[in-house]
């Protein structure tokens, strides 16, 4: 991922400039071979501090991201999923 650019729905890699690859045929190249895109990470936070008396410190942090996906099967006839 560090060697590339993903830009207006190409993925370009930034160590030889010819190799270009728009994203939906990245996307079905790794559906093909089994290749699973999901990733896992964490975040250690910095430590957060606050002083009541005098009215300063930093009490919290706000950095969030989340991402859900679900693939599911309707049997459009019953409704059954």
């Amino acid at each position: 991922i560090e060697d590339t650019t993903w830009r207006n729905g190409q993925i370009k890699s930034n160590l030889q400039s010819d190799i270009q690859v728009p994203l939906q045929e990245a996307v079905s190249r790794c559906r093909q071979q089994g290749i699973n895109l999901a990733a896992y990470g964490w975040f250690d936070p910095p430590p957060i501090h606050w002083d009541e008396e005098k009215g300063t410190g930093s009490p919290y942090f706000t950095w969030v991201y989340g991402c859900q996906v679900a693939e599911v099967k309707v049997d459009t006839s019953t409704g059954k999923v």
